[in-house]
């Protein structure tokens, strides 16, 4: 995401196409990991603050620079909501089942897929 926004609005990107909602959220989770100056922390650009649904909102927003990368937008917010069922179990310290695992390489590889092509059709100055 950080790469197609930057590359279509330059380097202000997370300013000018990002939601009033998420650009707070995202400045209320920076404040609360200031706070915790004992630990390390995550990376200056503001989109590694984000969560799943965070990201799939700004790729919602600014369709029109991911269409060539994603077959559509349905398919994005399915993916992700497929992916995010079992992100929730892992980070609460349970463990998948094998079905769950299976399920959630196959829809990775078709993501990266997906995106490893797009990117390269749109442009060869994206990296994946």
């Amino acid at each position: 995401i950080k790469n197609v926004m930057e590359q279509n609005y330059g380097e202000d990107w997370w300013q000018t196409k990002v939601s009033r909602k998420v650009r707070k959220e995202v400045d209320h989770r920076k404040a609360r990991e200031k706070i915790i100056r004992w630990h390390s922390k995550r990376n200056a650009h503001p989109i590694f603050y984000t969560d799943i649904d965070d990201l799939k909102s700004i790729i919602a927003m600014n369709w029109s620079n991911f269409q060539n990368i994603f077959p559509s937008l349905t398919w994005v917010t399915n993916t992700i909501d497929v992916i995010k069922v079992s992100r929730n179990v892992i980070a609460h310290n349970n463990p998948l089942s094998k079905r769950d695992i299976q399920r959630l390489k196959i829809f990775f590889e078709d993501w990266i897929r997906q995106v490893s092509e797009g990117w390269h059709t749109k442009s060869n100055t994206i990296k994946t």
